[in-house]
């Protein structure tokens, strides 16, 4: 038997403390099924995830040594049909990130997910939310409890965007140019763009750090802990 704080609980193999909602070591919670789920099975999100960022931009690179002068061309040709997609993507992108946080945040409050296979097709579109961590199981290889998850997500961000702000400062005060706008931005763009996809997925863990679960002591006192990580009183 696993030991929470209020003692010994019969917990299922996978789970431990309080209430037996948190994973132990070497699990993770799988973001489709909601269960823990032993680090060493296969999961083919991540795998999907870093085969996309390495073949996409390769194949887009080679075709552009191979027939660039053709792609642009054509991608000339075909410029607003590719801001169109380019913003009904982005459109969709963020509805389901709603749709997504607004079933965690029910669930995290105690409520019921969706019924399958709507639940199913939540599951799915977790990746959507970006959340690194659930994502690639950061837990599964490093120790750590919410507020490392908490530090992780405000503060790399803020220093990824002041490092790419400051290197495009420097870059325009020794060669000249935009700071941001047409031309080269020095990827301050995309760090932009990439907040803008983010920014849900931080906001939420932000504020789970407020949201706490308190227990009767059966004295007239009461033990409150953070729900998001019930190791935390």
């Amino acid at each position: 038997a696993n030991y929470s704080t209020f003692g010994p609980t019969a917990c299922e193999g996978g789970y431990e403390g309080p209430l037996c909602s948190r994973c132990e070591p070497k699990y993770y919670r799988n973001s489709f099924s909601h269960q823990c789920t032993l680090c060493s099975q296969a999961d083919y999100a991540a795998a999907a995830i870093v085969a996309a960022c390495v073949i996409v931009p390769t194949t887009m690179y080679g075709l552009k040594l191979a027939i660039g002068e053709r792609v642009e061309a054509f991608l000339k040709t075909h410029e607003v049909a590719f801001m169109v997609m380019n913003n009904h993507g982005t459109m969709l992108t963020v509805t389901f990130q709603i749709i997504v946080g607004l079933s965690n945040v029910h669930t995290f409050q105690g409520g019921s997910d969706y019924s399958p296979p709507f639940s199913h097709l939540v599951g799915l579109a977790q990746v959507l939310t970006l959340d690194v961590m659930e994502i690639f199981h950061v837990g599964c290889g490093l120790e750590g409890d919410f507020f490392d998850k908490l530090r992780l997500y405000t503060l790399v961000p803020l220093a990824v965007f002041a490092l790419v702000v400051v290197a495009r400062a420097i870059s325009v005060a020794c060669w000249g140019g935009r700071f941001i706008g047409k031309g080269h931005s020095g990827g301050l763009k995309f760090v932009l763009m990439a907040l803008f996809f983010i920014i849900p997925t931080v906001a939420t863990t932000v504020c789970s750090t407020f949201a706490v679960s308190e227990f009767d002591n059966g004295d007239g006192t009461f033990d409150g802990f953070m729900t998001a990580d019930m190791s935390i009183e």
